[in-house]
């Protein structure tokens, strides 16, 4: 169902963007999906809030597909949890406290030495491009995804100052998924840009810690 609303919101998408008159007035939009089918258009609504096309026409990478988003939803489910579902389960101690703050600050000490080293290289921070220069110095000769990592010492942070219990499981489940989704994408094109030099890099510095 999904696939199927997704490639008709596509078709209405094509349809309108090569008419001459732009999207604004397309017939089969207005006159076809409008009046005989609003689920299909709210799924139009959706494909171009959350995918770009580039000048010739061709998907471009969800606008919204970046770490921070996938960390903030974490966050917000961990809170949410921590407000409506605790099933009387705590770890609400100084000592889990102090933990807490010991992991978000060193996340934000992490990004800020990370965001140091980008703008040193003067390379690309955003996920998604290829950087311009391969940096294997500071924080990068102990973790190769220091960012990513701090994300994740955020996030366990944050989780321990909700008291958010039954959210624990979400730190392994977001470190899984931005590796699948992000580390391994990332690392195959600088294979592609650096060979030689990133596989020495990455003999040397592990992807985590």
């Amino acid at each position: 169902m999904r696939a199927g609303l997704g490639s008709m919101a596509r078709a209405a998408h094509l349809c309108c963007a090569q008419r001459p008159d732009g999207p604004g007035t397309c017939r089969f939009f207005r006159r076809v999906m409008l009046p005989r089918d609003s689920f299909v258009v709210a799924a139009f609504a959706i494909e171009v809030a959350t995918h770009g096309t580039d000048a010739k026409g061709r998907t471009m990478k969800p606008m919204f597909d970046i770490p921070p988003v996938w960390l903030g939803l974490a966050i917000v489910l961990a809170w949410t949890q921590s407000r409506f579902f605790t099933l009387g389960l705590s770890l609400d101690y100084p000592v889990t406290q102090g933990i807490a703050g010991l992991l978000i600050g060193g996340g934000i000490v992490l990004i800020a030495l990370a965001a140091w080293e980008f703008r040193r290289a003067r390379t690309t921070i955003i996920p998604h491009q290829t950087p311009a220069h391969l940096i294997t110095h500071g924080i990068f000769g102990v973790t190769r995804n220091p960012i990513y990592l701090a994300d994740a010492l955020i996030l366990a942070g944050l989780i321990l100052r909700f008291d958010a219990v039954l959210s624990l499981p979400l730190v392994p489940i977001f470190v899984w998924w931005i590796e699948r989704h992000f580390v391994i994408a990332e690392e195959d094109r600088m294979r592609r840009v650096f060979r030689a030099e990133f596989a020495r890099y990455e003999r040397k510095v592990r992807r985590w810690i």
